[in-house]
Formats: C-alpha cells, structure tokens, sequence
C-alpha cells in the first residue's frame, strides 16, 4: 500500500475519531437541580418549578426566538390521563449580542426556572398517592463560538398527590 494512502486514511480515522470522541463528551449541557419530586393540591390548580441548570460557559436558546436559523427551547410531559400541563411560563431572557448581527439573541444561561401550571381531574384526585411523569426539553445549547445540534434532555419527576 502506498505510504501517502495509508497516511491519508489514518489522518482521516484520526479526525473522525477525535470529533466522535468530543461529540460524545458533550452530550448534554444541562441538568435539573435537586431532585424533581412535587407535591401538587389535590384541591386546585397548582404549579411545577422546574430548576435547571446549564453547563457554565454555554447558553441555551430561549423559548421564542427572533431568528428563524434558531431553535426555540421548549418543555413537554408525557401526562397520564386525568393531569393536565399548561403552557410552561419562561422566565425573561438575556440578550447577547452576536457580532455581525443587528438584533442581540435571545437566550438563557446559569440557571434557569419553568413555571408550570397544573391541574388535576376529580377521578386522579380520588386515587391519591404517587406518579412519576416522563418530561423532556428540548433544546440548542451554543457557547461563544458555535451552536451545537439541537438535544433532547429526558427526565422523570415524581408527583406525591395530596
């Protein structure tokens, strides 16, 4: 085999590994704080705060973005029958100017708190105890030089019913 073709190809395997190995240490810039158990009022509407932590020197999208190349973070629940999420409530934004744009992005970083609303039926309400809630963010992390592919953060919370 020549030695400039095996040079090339082990060049090549080097960069793709290099790049896999950074890509996968980097899975994930964010984490909840603490352990996510709620206790949620069986006797009205009640709310959820989520705490969040992101990754010191990167920042996440916010949830409405002013730049159609970006994506917006956003929160879902995979609720059983009977609970119902509403609309999470975002705290306000930072805005971090870009060089090269006129209009600063919007964005969050250190920590960051969801409000959620929550309500629950009669007929859960009735069989009090424990749930645990499959929840997911969904996100595009950047630090100050480039945007990573955007992520799924899964998680699982616990709601004691009183």
């Amino acid at each position: 085999m020549n030695f400039l073709l095996l040079n090339r190809i082990l060049t090549v395997w080097a960069f793709l590994f290099i790049n896999l190995t950074l890509y996968a240490q980097e899975t994930s810039f964010v984490l909840l704080e603490g352990k996510p158990v709620f206790t949620v009022r069986s006797d009205k509407k009640d709310h959820l705060y989520l705490h969040i932590i992101i990754k010191e020197g990167y920042h996440i999208q916010a949830n409405q973005v002013n730049d159609e190349n970006l994506v917006p973070t956003r929160l879902s629940f995979d609720s059983p029958d009977g609970i119902h999420f509403g609309n999470p409530i975002f705290p306000k934004t930072e805005d971090l100017l870009i060089e090269g744009l006129d209009n600063p992005w919007k964005v969050y970083s250190g920590k960051l708190v969801i409000k959620v609303p929550i309500q629950l039926e009669k007929r859960v309400v009735m069989g009090k105890g424990n749930l645990i809630i499959d929840g997911n963010l969904f996100y595009q992390a950047c630090d100050d030089k480039k945007c990573f592919f955007p992520r799924d953060f899964n998680f699982k919370m616990k709601l004691i019913i009183k």
